[in-house]
């Protein structure tokens, strides 16, 4: 992990991936954190997060509640398991017990309370279902080839010019959306 990214989530109060790994986080091959990713600290030997896991910004997973500790003096903890191929949007919050399939894709802002099945993309609050995977993804892509497309050049980190940034506001104003690689 570069330097920056350690003096950011310093900065920010995040705990990194490797540090919750050492305490015993298990997370598989090929994971991306997006920033402000909050994973339980105290209790992530409870979480197991499966390959070709992406969490986007500000999603949040708990191994435990603190409802029962301020009633009766105990915390709930349950294990959180997520499989393999699963995108969480961002501000997901994903509650202790939850088993989370292979395949599956869960809407920004969702709050799962519940296990979702494989081949499953499911949004909402609590979360439900909304579509097959597979679907939501033959969907997508359909979508995609008919929208306007920006490469990496298009974003801050490929050096987007102030003329490009007037030109993509213009043509998403008039297409309503697009997507950027």
């Amino acid at each position: 992990m570069s330097l920056l990214k350690r003096i950011k989530q310093s900065i920010r109060g995040e705990i990194s991936t490797e540090t919750l790994k050492k305490r015993g986080l298990a997370v598989g091959e090929r994971f991306y954190r997006g920033s402000g990713v909050y994973i339980d600290p105290e209790y992530c030997w409870l979480i197991r997060i499966g390959d070709d896991v992406g969490l986007a910004p500000f999603v949040r997973i708990f191994a435990h509640d603190e409802i029962a500790r301020n009633m009766f003096g105990y915390t709930r903890a349950a294990p959180v398991v997520i499989g393999d191929v699963v995108k969480i949007a961002t501000h997901v919050t994903i509650l202790p017990g939850v088993t989370i399939g292979d395949h599956v894709g869960i809407i920004a802002g969702s709050v799962v309370t519940c296990d979702i099945p494989p081949n499953t993309v499911v949004g909402g609050n609590p979360a439900r279902k909304i579509a097959v995977f597979d679907r939501y993804l033959e969907d997508l892509g359909g979508q995609i080839a008919a929208a306007p497309v920006f490469g990496e050049e298009w974003t801050i980190r490929g050096g987007i010019t102030p003329r490009m940034k007037r030109e993509m506001l213009r043509v998403l104003s008039e297409e309503g959306s697009g997507y950027v690689r």
